[in-house]
């Protein structure tokens, strides 16, 4: 596997109404971009109407482009996808429980992984089936807390009940704190609790005739909910977004940041076990944050650690052409790498 593919998203409404993203296509396309994941759905919600949906998928493959589906299944903390965009729909439906913080309060705009959400997301999973996806890549927050070394969860009343039952004993907020500042027995069943929610959702929305995946967000790991291996055997064809960061020029100038980006790659790659299950993280957030020559350093670092699909993002903000520009100034350079 030595050829690269970039991947970058795509908007059901934006293709069928919006002058400018429609006339960034073709530069994409000049860039090496062969596929596009157009985002579905967001915390319970079509981004789009069922019938738009299937038309822009229509039109990006006429257009010479792979389509495949993008979900925020869980919804994202705050406005993390634009904070330029005040028109984003955050909330999440009524039927859905919001996660909760130790505290006791809601951690908006992220929901608790429970039944009726996991039947809502397996039926978005079935429809994209349906419509001719052949992948679908969750977002990820789809992890069970935030970024950092705190053993995370949801702290929701119902999570509360079944973790007590599942311990034999009435366990409250505070006495899971606590434990998870101690790193006891208790918070190692805190951990694989909310590592089961994750791997459960996975298996329970992994259907036949579409391929899954998870992305995994930088040094995501079972604190967070996410264990690989246990997810690998539960979904074996399941796709992984490793996980890197540095997605400003201010976090990613020296060597040193070059190297913990590489670091959270390999971490992960070694428990995928499988480069060709692999998409790399290779974001520009906020707009602009991230200059065009870090933006190709970035992925030229994800191919020297194995990685050929090149996943660019930019939450709902799309990339200009001084990125496209670059990107395809240096295509032949990342070929050439990727073919050592």
């Amino acid at each position: 596997m030595n050829r690269i593919s970039f991947h970058y998203f795509a908007d059901a409404r934006r293709t069928l109404y919006d002058t400018e993203y429609q006339n960034m296509l073709p530069l994409m396309k000049k860039a090496g971009v062969d596929t596009l994941w157009m985002l579905v759905y967001n915390a319970g919600k079509y981004a789009a109407e069922k019938e738009e949906i299937l038309r822009a998928k229509a039109v990006l493959e006429e257009k010479g482009f792979r389509v495949n589906a993008l979900s925020l299944p869980v919804g994202h903390p705050g406005n993390a996808l634009n904070p330029e965009d005040k028109s984003l729909d955050l909330k999440l439906p009524s039927a859905w429980r919001y996660r909760v913080l130790p505290d006791g309060n809601k951690e908006y705009f992220c929901a608790c992984i429970e039944e009726k959400m996991i039947a809502d997301n397996r039926e978005l999973v079935e429809f994209c089936r349906d419509a001719g996806f052949a992948q679908l890549f969750f977002d990820d927050d789809l992890r069970m807390g935030a970024h950092g070394d705190k053993i995370r969860g949801c702290y929701c009343e119902h999570c509360l009940q079944a973790f007590s039952q599942l311990t034999g004993k009435k366990i409250t907020r505070e006495e899971i704190a606590r434990a998870c500042e101690e790193k006891n027995e208790l918070s190692e069943k805190w951990v694989q609790y909310n590592c089961d929610k994750i791997t459960g959702f996975m298996k329970a929305t992994a259907v036949s005739g579409i391929q899954t995946g998870i992305m995994v967000m930088h040094h995501g790991d079972r604190r967070h909910g996410i264990d690989i291996p246990a997810i690998r055997r539960a979904v074996p064809d399941c796709l992984f977004r490793v996980g890197e960061g540095h997605f400003q020029d201010q976090s990613f100038e020296r060597d040193a940041d070059h190297a913990e980006e590489v670091g959270g790659i390999r971490a992960h790659m070694e428990l995928i076990g499988n480069p060709e299950f692999c998409y790399s993280e290779t974001t520009v957030f906020p707009p602009n944050a991230l200059s065009a020559e870090n933006l190709v350093k970035k992925a030229e670092l994800a191919i020297r650690e194995g990685i050929r699909q090149i996943f660019l993002m930019s939450g709902t903000w799309l990339m200009t052409e001084p990125y496209w520009e670059a990107l395809a100034a240096r295509r032949e350079m990342l070929e050439a790498l990727a073919a050592e």
